[in-house]
């Protein structure tokens, strides 16, 4: 009988534990099923962008590259203040077309891997919970 009591004694605490624990409820999986709604992203359109930056960057290497050939041409005909002024400003524009092209392409590949990203947490999400 002491044993029973002294066991009844110990395993209170544990029952009043289990009894005032929370549990999950409809309305807490309603609440992470919001959330996950607000924090979803649309991947066609992230995609779309994507694309449109990979394009606009290959493009942009198209332009400049075929500006490379007249643009030598023409500062070679110059000579004196006016081809060192061509030159300098050739050379500028060349230089903030590369930093900006450059930008455009680190833009894409970031975004790229922001939607393998939210890629992966779906796939994982799927995993566990099918």
């Amino acid at each position: 009988m002491h044993f029973t009591k002294t066991l009844v004694v110990l395993l209170l605490p544990l029952l009043a534990i289990t009894i005032t624990s929370p549990t999950p409820d409809a309305s807490t999986d309603a609440d992470l099923a919001l959330l996950e709604d607000r924090a979803s992203a649309n991947l066609a359109t992230l995609k779309a962008y994507q694309h449109l930056l990979s394009n606009s960057h290959s493009q942009i290497t198209s332009v400049v590259n075929k500006l490379v050939g007249p643009s030598n041409n023409v500062a070679g005909q110059w000579t004196g203040t006016a081809g060192a002024s061509f030159k300098a400003a050739l050379s500028r524009y060349r230089s903030d077309q590369a930093r900006a092209n450059a930008e455009l392409a680190s833009l894409a590949r970031g975004l790229g891997a922001y939607i393998d990203a939210i890629n992966h947490h779906e796939s994982t999400n799927k995993k566990f919970f099918s």
